[in-house]
């Protein structure tokens, strides 16, 4: 194998385990104290935590994904730059959706998900020839 795509997968292996170990540690951590007069960078996780008034589109987007009807598929993107928000807008949502009985909110990152061998086959066989 080519050292480029080696040095890639590397730092694949290395950004996906970065990832899972920040993950655990988010979680990890408590709530942060009112009194503290700094923002910290972490997203918001409740409505009560919303300072910047993204509860209502939040909660907006929620009502109109748990009132489809229509049994197709749909996609929603939430665009923006670094530190705009939508990590918390997600997580609004998250909650927004938790007063709607019959939803599920499932996250997903598929950046965990990605297998050596998916890349292996993309880098080194573009094409998907036999």
């Amino acid at each position: 194998m080519k050292k480029w795509i080696k040095r890639i997968l590397r730092r694949a292996d290395q950004a996906t385990s970065s990832s899972a170990s920040r993950a655990q540690t988010d979680t990890d951590q408590p709530a942060p104290d009112a009194q503290h007069t700094y923002s910290s960078d972490q997203p918001i996780r409740s409505r009560g935590e919303d300072r910047f008034n993204r509860w209502a589109f939040a909660e907006r987007i929620a009502s109109t994904i748990a009132g489809r009807r229509d049994p197709s598929s749909i996609v929603i993107g939430l665009y923006g730059p670094w530190g705009d928000g939508k990590t918390s807008t997600l997580h609004l949502m998250e909650a927004a959706l938790e007063n709607h009985g019959h939803m599920i909110a499932v996250r997903f990152n598929p950046w965990l998900l990605i297998r050596r061998a998916v890349v292996e086959g993309v880098l080194c066989n573009p094409r998907g020839e036999p």
